[in-house]
């Protein structure tokens, strides 16, 4: 799935449901959205995986993805006001 799509760029997205990982679903998924993605126009997808699931990063580089950079997210307490 897409999401931010611009004239030449958009973000990818996708989740395997626990009994069909291990089957390459992801790999061959992503291959048909770069596939697409080429048709659309698009220069570059993005995509983002959560530190805890390594085995999304490997699908990436497995698929030609390259990382960039590693995206750190601070919480923020919020005071409540008085």
């Amino acid at each position: 799935m897409f999401f931010d799509v611009t004239s030449g760029d958009a973000e990818i997205g996708y989740w395997v449901a626990p009994e069909h990982r291990g089957r390459r679903v992801s790999g061959r998924a992503l291959m048909l959205a770069m596939e697409i993605g080429r048709k659309l126009g698009l220069k570059k997808l993005r995509a983002r995986t959560v530190q805890n699931n390594p085995a999304s990063g490997k699908v990436l580089l497995g698929v030609g993805f390259e990382q960039v950079g590693i995206l750190c997210r601070r919480l923020l307490r919020l005071a409540k006001p008085k």
